[in-house]
């Protein structure tokens, strides 16, 4: 699971278009575990950000893919990665992590957005 600064920093930009995501399974009452000085995980394995400011759900590929198309729809997902893959659109991105590449991939197909390495512009 990426939860590297570059990560945050792709998935605070989408906020406007991507919401918070979902809100934290936390027990009343319970230690919350930390990951990093920022970054927590809930009851149910899912990521989160949070600092003083801002704050939202770091999403694994799993939950990125699910943004664009259903589980059992997984040939049209791979269809479309496969098509988004052969364009070479995600070459100029310099994508570290598997989050990364498909957070940049929903953002394309759905918003129609492009990562220019501080924000999501609109292409």
């Amino acid at each position: 699971m990426d939860v590297s600064p570059e990560y945050v920093k792709m998935r605070l930009a989408a906020t406007p278009d991507l919401g918070m995501g979902t809100p934290p399974e936390l027990i009343p009452n319970t230690v919350i575990t930390w990951v990093t000085q920022f970054v927590f995980v809930d009851r149910l394995g899912n990521f989160y950000y949070s600092d003083v400011v801002q704050a939202c759900q770091l999403e694994r590929q799993d939950q990125l893919q699910e943004m664009y198309a259903a589980p059992s729809d997984i040939y049209k997902l791979l269809y479309d990665f496969d098509d988004w893959i052969e364009q070479g659109e995600q070459d100029s991105l310099q994508c570290k992590s598997m989050e990364q590449l498909w957070l940049s991939f929903v953002m394309k197909e759905r918003f129609g957005k492009t990562w220019s390495g501080t924000d999501w512009i609109p292409v």
